[in-house]
């Protein structure tokens, strides 16, 4: 029967090569029987266009090593020996006689020297470039997990325990069992200790713990001989720290406990104004009614109010805190924070029915406003011109008229002296180039250019020019929310510093008058002298930031452990204002060139130019605003915290950013917690 079918596959297959080429985009093999699937849908549906024939892929490579190649062209190439070759078409089935997909018990296989084997599958579909078709049996048909199958004689996941296979009970908590055998439940769900043997009460460990169980029947949740005792009210630190005898500060507890070894201080139900310092190795449990029963409630709260520093612990670990509540002091130092816990550089810490309260964070302080700038004073005028006018011969000279001075400044800024007249035919020189200027000196007057009049206007190049403006100072930038966070602990977060205005230039020297030549040679005219410059404007300080509110502050700590704790800051401080920036001084005017000699003396020579005014001093840059001091319940520097997530974070406000005519300073974060 089989052989039947395989000679019917072969004739099928000859019969699709033998269809039409010509038809455009028809299906490559002609039109499918019904019974082959033809969902355009899917990318083992495969047009071909004209005579090329779109192939998805051009080999795929079997599980048994056989080739299945698609044709590039139309030609259907027969099968041989060695060989056999699929038709383009990703979904191929073998029909068997009742209409069904051959499955594996049928065992058929096609008949050449590789003896390739169909895989299982109902609906073998050749890979395409979209889909990767894993090999049969490549991966398991079923899910790893294996469930467990109880009293096989072997612990397998998803149990705890074998019944043939019993436990020492010691094996199982060491501490509790001092012999006995433990056997198993018949499900395999956990061990019956019925047969264990416990210690005796007083030789069994009591650790302080959150159910106040006293395992060692002494009488109270703990160790009385492992324990210092703690008590306000009826202690003194001249005791020796006994059940009977309790010191009367935390402090004095654990200085007793290291000095003696003890792992453990009970500390009573009262408020405990101190700041301690925790030890390696030794715990503090609050919650006690003190002396003499020592009973434990979490109605006997503790508490420890410490400064602004808060609780400090560093390069310690091993040890737990339990049932206290640590209320730090509000910062009052300008710019100081206030922190509950500091932890440092520790290890294998326990934080169980702990609160943790911060006060608030300091303000910043306000900048100091700048100076206004120094104005500058007014040039001299410069002076008339005189003739060479006695004797026969013109042989009584006069002097040469001297260019007004510059005006000063109390920055140096001083105006250009005003330049001196030319005598005769010559030119008058130029004046003097005011501070900070290269060119504003007026220039000297051109001989012969005298009009009869020294009434000169605006803009002639004999004028002396005005000094620039000095540029106005930087404004310093405003506070962050959040300033830097290290192991020395928190720097508020300041705003920046304005730079001063810059110093306005000194007017530039008038130039002077040119010569005259009638009758005798005569001067013209000084120039006038520039205005002094005004100052800039010094700059205002810095506003600098708020202090902060941390309840716990951890700075590489590792295997931090949290059961049942609350961490409360409160506001953070706020910003400092940011100085003001000053305006700069005035610039002063230049002085007026010399007057007219008269015509028995100056004659034709011509007028000296007036000086530029001084440049006013720039505007101080104003300070930034600080930034407000954060509100954060948790700082978490380098640090692992086990059961962070389930703690109870409370955080207040940042404190407002600082003012400023420039930049304010921000707001100071506040969360739940901050992670570097």
């Amino acid at each position: 029967m089989k052989k039947f079918l395989l000679f019917l596959i072969v004739i099928a297959v000859v019969m699709f090569t033998s269809c039409d080429k010509s038809k455009g985009d028809d299906f490559t093999y002609g039109d499918y029987p019904d019974s082959v699937n033809k969902n355009e849908e899917d990318d083992a549906f495969v047009r071909k266009d004209a005579d090329t024939v779109k192939k998805d892929d051009d080999s795929y490579t079997s599980t048994d090593n056989d080739t299945v190649s698609d044709p590039d062209d139309d030609t259907f190439i027969l099968p041989d020996e060695d060989n056999f070759t699929l038709p383009d078409d990703d979904n191929f089935t073998l029909p068997d006689e009742d209409d069904s997909v051959l499955a594996d018990e049928d065992n058929f296989s096609l008949p050449d020297e590789d003896n390739y084997i169909l895989p299982d599958e109902d609906n073998f579909t050749l890979p395409d470039e979209d889909s990767t078709v894993t090999p049969d049996n490549a991966v398991p048909d079923i899910d790893t997990y294996v469930e467990p199958v109880c009293k096989n004689g072997i612990v397998e996941d998803g149990e705890i325990c074998e019944p043939t296979i019993p436990k020492q009970c010691h094996t199982l908590n060491s501490e509790i069992y001092q012999s006995g055998w433990a056997t198993c439940e018949d499900d395999c769900s956990g061990w019956i200790m019925t047969s264990c043997v416990e210690y005796p009460c007083s030789e069994k460990p009591d650790v302080p713990d959150s159910l106040f169980t006293d395992s060692n029947c002494d009488g109270i949740d703990g160790n009385i001989i492992e324990s210092v005792f703690v008590d306000p009210v009826f202690g003194s630190n001249m005791n020796d720290g006994t059940m009977s005898l309790p010191v009367a500060t935390i402090t004095k507890g654990i200085q007793i406990a290291e000095n003696t070894g003890k792992k453990h201080v009970l500390v009573s139900g009262a408020s405990y104004s101190e700041n301690v310092v925790l030890k390696t190795g030794i715990s503090v449990h609050g919650g006690y009614s003190g002396n003499p029963n020592w009973t434990r409630s979490a109605s006997f709260e503790t508490v420890i109010q410490a400064g602004a520093a808060g609780i400090i612990a560093e390069w310690v670990g091993d040890f737990t805190l339990s049932f206290l509540t640590v209320r730090s002091a509000n910062a009052v130092s300008a710019g100081q924070s206030s922190f509950g816990m500091v932890l440092k550089n520790c290890e294998n810490i326990t934080l169980s029915n702990v609160k943790v309260v911060a006060g608030n964070g300091a303000p910043g302080t306000d900048g100091t406003d700048g100076v206004k700038g120094g104005d500058g004073t007014q040039g001299t005028q410069g002076n008339p011109g005189c003739e060479s006018s006695g004797g026969f011969f013109c042989d009584s000279p006069c002097s040469a008229p001297e260019g007004g001075a510059g005006g000063t400044s109390p920055c140096g800024a001083n105006g250009g002296k005003g330049g001196t007249p030319g005598k005769g035919s010559s030119n008058g020189y130029p004046g003097e180039n005011g501070v900070g200027s290269t060119d504003n000196g007026g220039a000297g007057d051109i001989a012969g250019s005298w009009d009869g009049m020294c009434l000169y206007y605006a803009g002639l190049a004999v004028h002396g020019k005005d000094g620039e403006l000095g540029d106005f100072g930087v404004n310093g930038a405003g506070g962050v929310n959040l300033g830097t966070v290290s192991e020395t602990g928190y720097v508020p977060a300041d705003g920046g510093n304005g730079t001063d205005g810059e110093h306005g230039q000194g007017g530039g020297g008038g130039g002077g008058g040119c010569g005259g030549t009638d009758a005798c040679n005569s001067y013209g005219s000084s120039g006038g002298g520039g205005g002094g410059g005004g100052c800039g404007g010094t700059a205002g300080t810095k506003g600098t930031g708020g202090g902060g509110s941390f309840a716990l502050w951890l700075y590489k700590c590792t295997d931090i452990v949290f059961e049942t704790v609350r961490l409360e800051s409160k506001n953070g401080g706020a910003g400092g204002k940011g100085g003001k920036g000053m305006s700069g001084g005035f610039g002063a005017l230049g002085g007026a060139g010399g007057t007219y000699g008269g015509d028995g003396d100056q004659d034709d020579g011509g007028c000296g130019g007036w000086g530029g005014a001084g440049g006013s001093g720039g505007t101080g840059g104003s300070g930034g605003g600080g930034g407000g001091g954060p509100s954060l319940s948790l700082v978490k520097i380098q640090s692992s915290v086990e059961g962070m997530y389930f703690a109870t974070y409370v955080f207040g406000s940042g404190g407002a950013g600082g003012p400023s005519n420039g930049n304010v300073g921000l707001s100071g974060m506040a969360g739940q917690y901050h992670e570097d």
